[in-house]
């Protein structure tokens, strides 16, 4: 009775309501969908300083935090591994922290000031320091992950930070083979470019940038081409100060914040920084026309090598090499050479004007490939490196390669580069490359 009473009075209010046009929400705005605004851009830096560039890393923190952000559709992410050495600033922490860049108001005074952040991930939270090894290639990818998913954006930028060694060298933890960034102290390793490649899998990050030494060689731009769209780096050293994080990022927020505008910024930045250095060079690389000058240096490596028939020929090829071509080295023996692709291919075609097709070619595949590129020295313009040997000694070429770069040799963490190339790397079971003809040909 009770309940046939209850449902009688309810249908009566709901007759009167409608009857008088009453809406409940007659005096609040519509109801709406609210969706996430994405950035434009979400940076990451990936800064390995659990070295002796953890000073430097302290800088270059602060020269991103002296930008002003406020109404720029921009995020910057720094993932910061510390030394327990070289670096006493900021309470002397050491370990791993993550942090989201903010402005700081007293600009570059040497303190952090950002927002640090949890990532439970790779156990980092905002009570204790644990010591993350940023060699590992999982905690790049992680990294990533976590900046795609928490910071959505309609691009992505990583800047990879810290010590750089090309293919391999620099410094000298065992194995000495195929060592390339992050290296890493504490835990005594470093990152392949082969789990660099592994770290950007399948996540199509828009700009790849090398705040390193020997970032710009084509090895590290083929193996992430299929991931990356642009690369920015140096084919050769670079200061120990690196990038001027202010004046790149003071002058990128005033564009349109497209990846051209990125690149123009970090080139002008880049001279500007270091126009009176004797050996430094920056370049962009559009990563979607590395195919094109791998295929190109295959076709020239190989015709290169046909020549190469005797001793004298031999000689004659090594001698362009060591005495005409723009090369690139540590200091100190032995050392790894590496050679200016561009400028390579143009003494060649002085010297055996039968590969000048082969040579042109490869020289049209890095215009085509290498918009912008800045050097303090001369050079064609085209500034893209290429592991070529090492040096035992001042012109004395080693006479073997390293397993790692050898074709077919079952080595670990291979490059892509050198279980793809036919042209050029040397091959386990013999080949036509030209690094087959000039060291493991006999005449």
């Amino acid at each position: 009775m009770k309940s046939k009473l209850f449902f009688l009075i309810v249908l009566l209010l709901f007759f009167v309501l409608e009857s008088c046009n009453f809406n409940l929400n007659s005096n609040m705005a519509p109801a709406v969908k609210v969706e996430k605004k994405l950035r434009e851009w979400t940076f990451l830096v990936y800064m390995a300083a659990d070295n002796d560039l953890e000073a430097a890393s302290i800088q270059d923190f602060n020269e991103l935090e002296a930008v002003k952000y406020k109404n720029i559709p921009i995020t910057i992410l720094v993932l910061v591994d510390r030394s327990p050495s070289y670096d006493n600033s900021n309470g002397n922490w050491s370990g791993t922290r993550l942090y989201e860049i903010k402005t700081d108001p007293n600009g570059l005074d040497g303190i952090i000031r950002s927002k640090q952040l949890e990532f439970p991930e790779l156990g980092l939270s905002l009570d204790e320091d644990v010591n993350i090894n940023t060699a590992d290639y999982t905690v790049l990818r992680k990294c990533i992950d976590f900046t795609q998913t928490q910071y959505p954006a309609k691009k992505y930028g990583l800047i990879m930070w810290g010590h750089g060694t090309g293919w391999r060298g620099g410094e000298s933890y065992t194995p000495a083979q195929e060592k390339a960034f992050a290296i890493d102290e504490t835990s005594e390793s470093y990152m392949r470019n082969a789990e660099l490649g592994k770290a950007l899998v399948g996540k199509k990050v828009d700009l790849v940038c090398f705040d390193t030494c020997f970032g710009g060689i084509l090895e590290t731009a083929y193996e992430i081409k299929e991931d990356a769209s642009c690369m920015i780096a140096s084919e050769t050293t670079v200061p120990a100060n690196g990038w001027d994080y202010t004046s790149l990022f003071n002058s990128f927020i005033k564009t349109d914040l497209t990846t051209e505008d990125f690149g123009l910024c970090a080139i002008e930045q880049f001279k500007s920084q270091y126009e009176g250095e004797q050996r430094v060079s920056l370049s962009v690389i559009d990563l979607k026309q590395i195919q094109n000058v791998k295929s190109a240096l295959d076709s020239f490596g190989t015709s290169l090598g046909s020549l190469i028939v005797d001793t004298t020929t031999k000689k004659s090829v090594l001698d362009v090499v060591l005495e005409d071509t723009l090369t690139f080295s540590y200091g100190g023996y032995p050392c790894e050479l590496y050679i200016d692709i561009f400028d390579f291919a143009k003494h060649i075609t002085n010297a055996f004007t039968s590969v000048g097709a082969q040579s042109l070619s490869l020289q049209e595949s890095l215009k085509n490939a290498i918009p912008y590129s800045w050097s303090s020295f001369e050079s064609g313009g085209y500034n893209l490196g290429l592991y070529a040997f090492d040096l035992s000694a001042s012109g004395v070429p080693s006479s073997t390669h390293s397993d790692g770069y050898v074709s077919g040799s079952g080595a670990v963490q291979q490059t892509k580069f050198v279980k793809e190339s036919d042209g050029w790397v040397p091959h386990k079971n013999g080949g036509n490359s030209f690094l087959d003809k000039l060291f493991y040909t006999s005449y």
